[in-house]
């Protein structure tokens, strides 16, 4: 099909609604999908898992995507950790908006996301992680050394988790300055 964005949100639809819709992009469909919004759908790590598993044929699933939207999803750190290692595989490799904010990721999650900007995620620009719980010393830490490191080598724009005032913020906005990236407004 031609369809270039899907938009599926505030639906509610769970981790059981999306199961065909995962199904069919397991086998191949919607190739040229550029846009998938599924904020607010209450798809939890389950549904993180089951796409993880299904872009283990990254030429075949969803090749085109550039943007990707879980915002508000339950999403925790288990559901992260799947997609980023798919992620790290090489799937999605056309992917530069990815947005996991207001999920509920600890720590870990964030520290597999960066860990992910190292072997993935080649064409990331803009990356929305704000509003988690995560926003801990040792994943600010792990973000920023991943930064520092050449992770995520297109990325533009950072909207972190944790505030500006929170005591490991110095070095990711230094690692940003750095970079040029962006900070998103009332961000680390």
């Amino acid at each position: 099909t031609r369809l270039h964005m899907l938009v599926l949100e505030q639906n509610q639809l769970g981790e059981e609604g999306m199961r065909p819709i995962v199904q069919a992009l397991a086998d191949g469909a919607l190739p040229m999908l550029r846009d998938l919004q599924l904020y607010e759908n209450g798809l939890g790590d389950g549904f993180c898992a089951a796409l993880a598993a299904a872009l283990a044929c990254p030429a075949r699933v969803l090749p085109a995507l550039a943007i990707l939207n879980l915002s508000r999803n339950r999403v925790t750190s288990q559901g992260v950790a799947a997609l980023a290692a798919a992620l790290s595989r090489g799937a999605l490799p056309h992917l530069t908006t990815l947005d996991l904010s207001d999920n509920d990721i600890d720590g870990a999650g964030i520290e597999a996301l960066a860990e992910t900007g190292r072997q993935g995620l080649r064409a990331l620009e803009t990356l929305y992680i704000q509003s988690q719980s995560g926003g801990s010393a040792a994943s600010l830490e792990a973000l920023a050394g991943a930064l520092e490191n050449g992770a995520f080598p297109a990325l533009r724009e950072l909207w972190p988790p944790g505030h500006w005032q929170h005591p490991s913020a110095a070095r990711l906005a230094t690692a940003c300055a750095a970079r040029g990236i962006t900070r998103g407004v009332g961000c680390v």
